[in-house]
């Protein structure tokens, strides 16, 4: 397609009319748009043009329009792909890698073809190819060799199995990081820009005073007051905003300022991206991660720190803010802020100090903000357990979570009435959430640990039926779990009609963490069905299972063997009772993982007239993002098998979800907008650095969806 269209000028000749500006702005730049600048002469400069000067895009939007040409580069030519290069003849991948890299260099050829997946004007890359190891074409070979499905995708592959268990294939990729969901996101985002040149957009500084009363005048404080009232709602400890305001401004110690900076940062999130806000966030993200760093390395013995620090490990569980960029070459997890949290708890001996409230207080101790904060710092210290391949409740759990039942029982329902006055809605509800996580938390990991015994016991006890324990397991748990739900909903009704609708962004995370929980559940006792056939001296065991193990090691090896797809395959297609169970409680697993994706793909409506619900959003993603890549490990081992018999019905071919995540992706990228694109931070380090989470995994689901469609 032609840059220009001919016209007919006053001579006669054909006159070239440009379809698009000769100079962008920095934006418009980023976001890969048509600038339409009232006058392309303007002279080049880092400070915001006036609002006649100004494009059009900026100008309605009410964003900085900036035209500096200071680092602008000559362009150069991009080097083809060496198609050459010597493939080695064992990768499977090879040619599919190949046909991938040649395939996007065809759609990058024309700009009539619009890539697909590619959303233009969007200015975001949906062209990543990251699930090279789910693919239907791919020949599932089944026998006692080598296997010939092996993943090169480093979140797809396991570290090698123990020499112990050296029948077990140690090439075959296994699936560790299922249901471990942002262990998982955070591997995924690394595959899929290992190889891109992405600089992190964290702005290394020096720490200066902060001017908080120039920074947020009064009228930007009231608006800030609805955000602090819905962030309550996850963080009940808090106390007003006008104290935190009064005491953290006139602080100089870096807790109180990444105190502060993370309140109003957070409660910036639902305000619509007009320009004094976006500037607000601009600058305070670069702040909170040096404030943070800070906090980190010299750990300063408070509660305030405490405070900041489960803010932070809420809203920034993979060590950025939501909306900043960063190198998602090497995002992980951030168990660092967790473990600070454990080290300073156990300084300030906030184990004693709870139990010393607890025994003088009786139930006024809802009303303690220090104890509360107990509450918090122990869900979240048994949240990220949910994360290891093997999770353990902490110390604390068994006593905050039996507290945390009485608050939900029948007999406590008079506090609840009572706080409305005294406490507000906001309050309640973020009293209701802390304790409904710590009850259903410890749950989660008891059914987990009861899992993990039924293959213990049909290791030690070949006469043990191990598959009507764990389908028991299964029910009991679903049994435990509705209990958990009636007790709270029963107390949501009470709140729910003096709330204002504050409790809207805490229900939309409820339920897709609720359903998570569901997930992990059945994740792990699915392994745990699989691991029944593999247990030797079982007498569910299959034939070619060795029997010279020695007892203390059977459950090991069964467990081992339950994780190679090799091993799975060939269980899947045979008649057997645990199987059976698998392709029952696997469906189950797959409708829940569609309700959760589904969650994420509504959050946009739900939003109202604010720009976006305030509530973990990391967390959430990370949640949608393990579920699609349950359902497409579903799809794709049940194209193999049909496809192998022959048979290969049409659900598979246009797969029903296919739709709820295209609605996913689409809202990852309405929330990017949010951030337009990091706009002041584009005046401080030039365009195109770094991507944020949501961009990065709305890139993974476009992903998805290609490879699927």
């Amino acid at each position: 397609m032609s840059a220009q269209i001919h016209t007919q000028g006053t001579n006669g000749e054909p006159r070239a009319k440009r379809t698009h500006a000769r100079r962008s702005c920095e934006l418009c730049k980023i976001r890969k748009t048509r600038c339409e600048l009232p006058d392309i002469d303007i002279p080049s400069s880092s400070e915001p043009l006036g609002e006649d000067k100004a494009c059009h895009r900026c100008r309605v939007l009410a964003l900085p329009c900036v035209v500096d040409d200071a680092g602008r580069k000559p362009a150069k030519k991009r080097a083809r792909a060496d198609t050459d290069v010597e493939r080695d003849p064992n990768d499977p991948f090879a040619a599919l890698r190949a046909s991938q890299a040649s395939g996007s260099r065809a759609k990058g050829k024309g700009k009539g073809k619009a890539a697909a997946g590619k959303d233009n004007g969007e200015g975001i890359d949906h062209s990543l190819e990251v699930m090279q190891t789910i693919h239907p074409e791919l020949e599932y070979k089944y026998g006692d060799g080598e296997p010939a499905l092996y993943s090169s995708d480093p979140f797809l592959r396991s570290s090698p199995l123990s020499a112990t268990f050296a029948n077990i294939p140690a090439a075959a990729s296994d699936i560790t990081l299922r249901s471990r969901p942002l262990e998982l996101a955070c591997a995924m985002i690394r595959t899929a820009y290992s190889k891109m040149m992405v600089k992190d957009g964290r702005l290394a500084m020096t720490l200066e005073k902060i001017d908080w009363l120039k920074l947020v005048d009064s009228s930007m404080l009231d608006r800030l007051e609805h955000g602090f009232s819905r962030l309550r709602t996850f963080h009940a400890y808090l106390e007003s905003f006008q104290t935190i305001w009064d005491r953290c401004t006139a602080s100089p110690l870096c807790e109180d300022q990444l105190l502060l900076c993370m309140i109003i940062y957070l409660s910036s999130l639902p305000l619509a991206p007009e320009l004094p806000v976006t500037k607000l966030r601009a600058y305070l993200r670069p702040r909170i991660t040096c404030f943070r760093d800070r906090v980190l390395l010299h750990t300063p013995i408070s509660f305030t720190t405490l405070q900041a620090l489960e803010l932070v490990s809420v809203h920034a569980p993979l060590g950025v803010v939501p909306l900043q960029l960063t190198d998602p070459r090497i995002v992980t997890v951030a168990r660092g802020q967790i473990a600070a949290l454990r080290f300073i708890s156990s300084q300030v001996k906030f184990a004693t100090f709870f139990q010393a409230i607890a025994e003088r207080e009786g139930d006024n101790l809802w009303n303690q903000p220090d104890c509360l904060l107990y509450f918090y710092t122990t869900a979240l210290d048994a949240g990220m357990a949910l994360e290891d391949e093997a999770p353990h409740a902490p110390a604390a759990l068994a006593e905050v979570r039996e507290l945390a039942a009485q608050y939900l029982g029948e007999s406590r329902e008079y506090l609840w009435r009572n706080g409305q006055e005294s406490i507000g809605a906001a309050g309640l509800v973020g009293r209701l959430g802390v304790f409904d996580r710590l009850c259903r938390l410890g749950e989660v990991i008891d059914s987990l640990d009861r899992l993990r015994k039924t293959i213990d016991t049909a290791a030690m006890d070949g006469e043990f039926n191990a598959v009507d324990a764990i389908s028991d397991e299964f029910t009991l748990f679903a049994q435990k779990m509705d209990k958990c739900d009636q007790r709270h909903e029963a107390i949501l009704a009470i709140i729910t009609p003096f709330s204002g609708n504050l409790e809207r962004g805490y229900v939309i995370h409820r339920s897709m963490r609720r359903r998570f929980e569901h997930i992990k559940v059945l994740s792990h006792g699915m392994l745990c069905l699989i691991a029944t056939s593999y247990v030797p001296g079982s007498r569910l065991a299959l034939p070619s299972v060795p029997s010279d193990i020695p007892p203390l090691q059977r459950a090991s090896y069964a467990m081992a063997r339950a994780v190679v797809p090799v091993d799975i395959m060939p269980l899947l297609q045979n008649n057997s009772l645990a199987t059976m169970v698998i392709w029952q409680y696997g469906t189950h697993r797959g409708e829940i993982s569609q309700q959760v994706i589904a969650t994420l793909g509504d959050l946009q409506s739900h939003a109202g007239t604010e720009a976006v619900e305030l509530l973990p959003i990391h967390e959430c993603i990370a949640y949608a993002l393990d579920s699609s890549k349950i359902l497409m490990e579903i799809w794709a081992g049940s194209h193999a098998m049909h496809k192998k018999s022959g048979n290969l019905p049409d659900s598979l071919l246009s797969p029903a979800w296919i739709h709820t995540l295209k609605r996913a992706g689409r809202t990852l990228r309405l929330f990017g907008f949010l951030s337009p694109p990091e706009a002041m931070g584009a005046l401080e380090r030039g365009p195109g650095q770094g991507e944020t989470i949501a961009n990065a995994c709305s890139n993974i689901l476009g992903s998805m969806v290609r490879l699927t469609e």
